[in-house]
C-alpha cells in the first residue's frame, strides 16, 4: 500500500514538474517577447506548447509575433491550432478569416466567416471583416447592409461604421447616400477626433461638389491640414471663384513645402487674374527658377501673344527639359521658329508635337502649311484628311484638302472636296471657281459652266 502511494506521489510530482516547465518557457517567451526578441520568443512559446499543445495563450502569444513579422502562413497555423482543441473560440475564427483577407484568399475568408457566425451569428468583429470582404468581392449593397447591423449591435463605433458606409456609397456612386452616413458621422464626432470632417469634403471633392468640399474641409483645425488637404482647398476655392481664399491656402501650402514650383506658378495665375502683377511675377519667377515646365510654359505663351517670338523660344526649351511630354510646349517652339524662318527646327517640333497628341488641331494646321510648302503632298493630304475628320462642318478644312488634292492632280476628289465646301458656305466665292476650275479638268463642262455661273452671281470677275 505505501509503495503504492508513493507511486501516485511521484507520478503527481513529475506533472507539476512538467506544469512547471512548459509555464516557464511560456513566460521565458513573453519577456524575450517584450523586448522585441522575437527569434528568442517564438522558440521559447514552441517549447511551451510542446510541452502542453492545448495552451492557447502561447498560440496567441506566436500570433502576435507571426502578424509583426507579416508570416501570415504561421498565423493560420496556429489559429488551426487553438480550433483544434477550442472549437468555439470566436477569436481565432475573425484571426484567421482577417489573416485570408491579408493573403487576398477570399473564399477562404467567406468560409471561415461562416463558421464563425455559425457559433457567433452577431460577430461585430466577423461582421467587419464581411463588409470589407464584400466591398472585394464587389456586392456593396451586402457590405451596407452588414455595417447596418454593427450600427445596433455595437453602437460605439457609431462613428467609424458612419464613415465606412459613407464611402461604400461613394464607390457606388451614390452620393446622397454618403452625405447622409457622413453628416451623422459629423453630427456624432463632434471635437473631429476620427478625421469625419475631411472624409465628408474627400466625398465632396468626388462628386465635383468643390463649393461644399472646400467649406467641408476648410472647417478642419488648421494643424491637422497636411498638405494635400492644402492643396485640394487652393483647388476648390479657384474652381468656385474665390482667388482671395485659393490664394490663401496654396500660399500655406508654399510656405510648408518652397519646392512645390506648380503651387507658385497656381499662385502666379491667381494673382494676374487679381490684377496684381507684381506678386503674379514674383512667383512665376519662383516657379520657373524650380524648373516648373508649366511656369516656363506660361512665360514663353505670354512673349508669344505679343508676337516676340525669339525671346519666347528660350522659355519653350527650357519647359521642354523640364517635361518633354508635353505637347502644347512642342506646337508654342514649333510655332516661335517659324515665324523667326526656322522652319526646318519648326518642322521637327510640330511633329513632336503631333506624335504626343495626334488630333492637335493647331499643330495639323501648321503642318499642313509646311508640308505644302515643302511639296510634301502626300504628307500634306494626310494632315488634311486628319483635319476633315475632327471638323467635318468646317469649309476652311474642306477647302484646304480639296487644294491639295488639285495639286496631287485628284481632281474628282478635288472637285467632291469643293462640292462640300460650297454645301457648308455656299457664299464662298472661291470655292466655286475653284470647283469650276476642278469640273474643267475633268472635262464635265456642264457642271463647270454651272459653277462659274454661281461664281459671277455672287461677284466674281
Amino acid at each position: 500500500m505505501k509503495k503504492k502511494i508513493l507511486f501516485i506521489a511521484l507520478l503527481l510530482l513529475a506533472s507539476i514538474i512538467v506544469n512547471a516547465d512548459y509555464y516557464r518557457d511560456y513566460n521565458q517567451g513573453i519577456k524575450f517577447l517584450e523586448i522585441g526578441n522575437y527569434n528568442d520568443a517564438e522558440s521559447k512559446l514552441l517549447d511551451a506548447l510542446k510541452a502542453k499543445p492545448d495552451f492557447t495563450q502561447a498560440n496567441w502569444a506566436l500570433i502576435k509575433i507571426y502578424l509583426l513579422r507579416k508570416e501570415y502562413p504561421k498565423v493560420l497555423e496556429q489559429c488551426d491550432q487553438i480550433i483544434k482543441f477550442r472549437a468555439k473560440e470566436t477569436s481565432a475564427y475573425v484571426t484567421k478569416a482577417d489573416t485570408f483577407m491579408k493573403l487576398q484568399r477570399y473564399k477562404e475568408a467567406r468560409y471561415t466567416l461562416d463558421k464563425l457566425f455559425a457559433i457567433d451569428p452577431k460577430s461585430v468583429e466577423g461582421k467587419l471583416i464581411g463588409a470589407d470582404l464584400s466591398v472585394k468581392e464587389g456586392n456593396t449593397d451586402e457590405a451596407a447592409r452588414m455595417l447596418k447591423e454593427i450600427i445596433d449591435l455595437a453602437p460605439g463605433s457609431f462613428v467609424d461604421i458612419c464613415k465606412r458606409l459613407g464611402q461604400i456609397y461613394v464607390e457606388k456612386s451614390n452620393f446622397a447616400e454618403a452625405e447622409k452616413y457622413l453628416k451623422m458621422a459629423v453630427e456624432k464626432d463632434t471635437k473631429d477626433e476620427k478625421n469625419t470632417l475631411k472624409t465628408l469634403a474627400y466625398a465632396y471633392f468626388k462628386n465635383q461638389q468643390f463649393d461644399k468640399g472646400a467649406e467641408t474641409l476648410s472647417k478642419v483645425a488648421e494643424k491637422k491640414l497636411d498638405e494635400k488637404d492644402l492643396e485640394w482647398l487652393g483647388v476648390a476655392f479657384k474652381k468656385t471663384g474665390d482667388a482671395d481664399k485659393a490664394i490663401l491656402y496654396y500660399e500655406k501650402l508654399y510656405a510648408k513645402n518652397p519646392k512645390l514650383q506648380k503651387v507658385a506658378s497656381e499662385l502666379a495665375e491667381l494673382y494676374k487674374v487679381k490684377g496684381n502683377t507684381v506678386k503674379a511675377a514674383e512667383y512665376m519667377k519662383k516657379a520657373s527658377e524650380g524648373g516648373d515646365y508649366t511656369a516656363l510654359y506660361k512665360l514663353g505663351s505670354d512673349l508669344l501673344a505679343k508676337q516676340k517670338y525669339a525671346e519666347a523660344i528660350p522659355h519653350f526649351e527650357k519647359s521642354i527639359n523640364a517635361n518633354a511630354g508635353f505637347y502644347g510646349s512642342w506646337y508654342a517652339l514649333g510655332m516661335c521658329y517659324y515665324k523667326t524662318g526656322q522652319k526646318d527646327k519648326a518642322l521637327k517640333a510640330f511633329e513632336k508635337s503631333l506624335d504626343l497628341k495626334s488630333d492637335y488641331l493647331n499643330t495639323l494646321s501648321f503642318l499642313a502649311i509646311i508640308y505644302d510648302e515643302r511639296n510634301l503632298l502626300d504628307k500634306a493630304k494626310d494632315v488634311s484628311t486628319q483635319i476633315v475628320k475632327l471638323k467635318p462642318d468646317d469649309p476652311e478644312a474642306w477647302f484646304g484638302l480639296a487644294m491639295v488634292y488639285g495639286k496631287l492632280g485628284n481632281h474628282d476628289l478635288s472637285a467632291a472636296a469643293y462640292a462640300k465646301v460650297v454645301e457648308l458656305d455656299p457664299k464662298n466665292k472661291d470655292a466655286w471657281y475653284n470647283l469650276h476650275i476642278a469640273y474643267n479638268n475633268l472635262g464635265n463642262t456642264g457642271l463647270a459652266a454651272d459653277a462659274l455661273k454661281k461664281f459671277q452671281e455672287l461677284g466674281g470677275e
